[in-house]
């Protein structure tokens, strides 16, 4: 009979909101955040790899690192507020003004997003591709820490975008 009792199992129901009223108690955020990295940097991808029927389409890369990382928070025993952090590294790959506007069509499919950082640093960006990605960026419910566009071909209507970008974000 004592090993009956010590087999039992008790079933207890958690309130819901016991996450959310613990964390406001410590001050703190309700939430649980999920990182991801899509290392695609140097790997010689251009429009045809990266666009919607490529073999690394961007799109489809974003929305299931999101997923994956979504389904990873739903997974936890209280339910906290999922929040999902992407890094997209596409440093040093021939994507120029054509993969900018693919990355553009990317962040608008995969929206509402946060982007820890996206780094497009040596990819041959010009002022067409960095107005693409800024009005992407600016019209959806994207959210951007970190955006490296080094080593590029940017004249003063790029920095005039992502200036106006800054001052949209504040």
């Amino acid at each position: 009979m004592a090993q009956d009792a010590a087999r039992a199992s008790v079933n207890v129901t958690l309130d819901p909101q016991l996450m959310a009223r613990l964390a406001q108690r410590i001050g703190t955020q309700s939430y649980m955040t999920a990182t991801r990295t899509l290392d695609l940097a140097s790997r010689g991808l251009g429009v045809a790899e990266l666009g919607p029927g490529g073999d690394m389409s961007l799109a489809r890369l974003l929305t299931a690192a999101q997923s994956e990382a979504l389904s990873e928070l739903q997974s936890c025993r209280f339910r906290p507020q999922p929040h999902v952090l992407l890094s997209v590294r596409l440093r040093a790959n021939p994507l120029g003004d054509p993969g900018l506007c693919i990355v553009a069509d990317a962040v608008r499919c995969a929206a509402p997003l946060t982007l820890h950082s996206l780094c497009l640093g040596s990819v041959g960006a010009g002022d067409t591709g960095v107005a693409a990605l800024v009005e992407a960026i600016d019209g959806c419910s994207c959210v951007l820490h970190n955006l490296d566009l080094s080593a590029n071909r940017l004249t003063a209507a790029s920095m005039k975008a992502i200036a106006l970008l800054l001052a949209s974000s504040r």
